[in-house]
């Protein structure tokens, strides 16, 4: 069951689509898709973006990759247009909604994208990929990828040594991106 499932059902409430404000800013020209891959999680922190962004810029020279995030950690990857911690909320909304499609970890930019109905590729590590996808995306235009497990289950731990995330292939994940995006 997922998690909004689960708190709906002990609370009594039903579960509607939510409103997001967006606030305009500036986009980039022509067609991009947006990439949020840096977390204060440790277990989160999956250590081959830059290979899989290398990929998508090799195979989609026309498309552009906006990386957008607040994490006090944030890596800046090669080859992405920066908006790290130059967003906020309601800006970031705006930035995904008109973006082709949304690739990164499981955090919050995946759950706007999936409010917004925009393809997206994520990467679960500590949790169950059924317990917390993007509620509101079309399974048709979602991606969602479980890193092979350290463990017999999910750690559920910010800290997971060693992160199973990086068990992921990155051309696995750009498949997936590549799949989507035709």
């Amino acid at each position: 069951m997922h998690f909004l499932e689960c708190y709906a059902l002990n609370c009594g409430l039903k579960i509607d689509k939510p409103f997001i404000h967006e606030e305009e800013c500036e986009v980039p020209s022509g067609e991009y898709i947006t990439f949020h891959g840096t977390h204060d999680f440790q277990s989160k922190s999956y250590s081959h973006w830059q290979s899989v962004i290398d990929l998508v810029l090799a195979e989609c020279p026309n498309l552009k990759i906006v990386q957008i995030g607040n994490e006090s950690n944030a890596k800046k990857y090669s080859g992405t247009l920066d908006y790290l911690n130059k967003t906020d909320f309601n800006q970031s909304a705006y930035l995904v909604k008109r973006a082709r499609l949304h690739f990164g970890i499981d955090s919050f930019p995946g759950h706007l994208a999936s409010c917004f109905e925009v393809p997206s590729v994520l990467l679960y590590s500590h949790t169950y990929k059924e317990q917390c996808y993007p509620f509101f995306t079309e399974p048709k235009y979602l991606r969602l990828i479980q890193a092979p497990l350290n463990t017999h289950r999910p750690c559920y731990n910010i800290k997971e040594n060693p992160a199973c995330i990086d068990n992921v292939r990155p051309y696995e994940i750009f498949s997936h991106i590549q799949d989507l995006l035709e």
